[in-house]
């Protein structure tokens, strides 16, 4: 197993758990009425009720720990420092998961559930399809090959910058994504609708002209060089 193998695993995993950490507090949102038990003493006994978005507060904690370790050390050079500061971070994600489950565990035991409405399950589906924008904007930061052009387009990418242009969408992924999974939770009815399309509309318009801007450069960087390319040729007839 090589060294790059290993890299890319554990990075690709230490920025996942922390995701679905999220993910998990955020879906329970879903199923508990508005107001949620908060705080329990040592005999699990209810000292405090709170509101239901505390769990999202509590989930995005928890999930921005985890990330921040990860991002430090994702780019460090050394191997042997670089695979310690991974694993430290999905270590803590592992002891998160465990201390998540159990606050949740404890919440609805003691929590009145939600009433079920079609706005609720409109709102379920696309904080779903946030989250999964979320996950995936994490993910493509590590895909290192042409994910939009052919191989006819070879001049073309050839001079385009491809892990730019993975960033870009990674970014609207993300925050098209948290928008969604935020809005979603916080209003669970058919308003999430306009959440979501607006939230595409912006974020996806924002990302559309980036993307224009990079093709642009790219273009640009093909026309001197074929312009260079002729100079040279003609340079060689006289």
């Amino acid at each position: 197993m090589n060294k790059d193998y290993i890299q890319k695993t554990l990075t690709i995993v230490s920025f996942v758990l922390p995701t679905i950490l999220f993910g998990i507090c955020l879906f329970s949102t879903f199923f508990l009425a508005d107001n949620i038990a908060a705080h329990f003493d040592s005999n699990n006994n209810v000292t405090r009720v709170g509101e239901q978005y505390e769990l999202l507060i509590l989930g995005f904690v928890y999930y921005l720990l985890p990330i921040v370790f990860a991002s430090i050390f994702a780019h460090v050079n050394t191997f042997s420092t670089k695979v310690f500061g991974l694993v430290v971070s999905i270590f803590i994600s592992l002891v998160l998961f465990g201390v998540t489950i159990n606050i949740l565990v404890l919440t609805f035991a003691n929590s009145a559930k939600s009433s079920v409405s079609s706005g609720l399950w409109v709102s379920f589906a696309l904080s779903i399809i946030g989250f999964a924008s979320v996950l995936a904007s994490h993910i493509l930061l590590f895909v290192r090959k042409n994910l939009f052009f052919r191989k006819r387009h070879s001049i073309f990418i050839k001079h385009c910058n491809f892990n730019k242009m993975n960033v870009i969408i990674s970014v609207f992924l993300f925050m098209f994504g948290i928008s969604v999974c935020i809005g979603c939770s916080v209003l669970k009815s058919l308003y999430s609708l306009i959440v979501f399309f607006t939230s595409l509309f912006v974020f996806g318009a924002i990302c559309f002209f980036a993307i224009i801007k990079l093709a642009k450069k790219c273009t640009r960087i093909v026309e001197l060089q074929g312009k260079e390319k002729c100079n040279v040729s003609c340079d060689c007839g006289d």
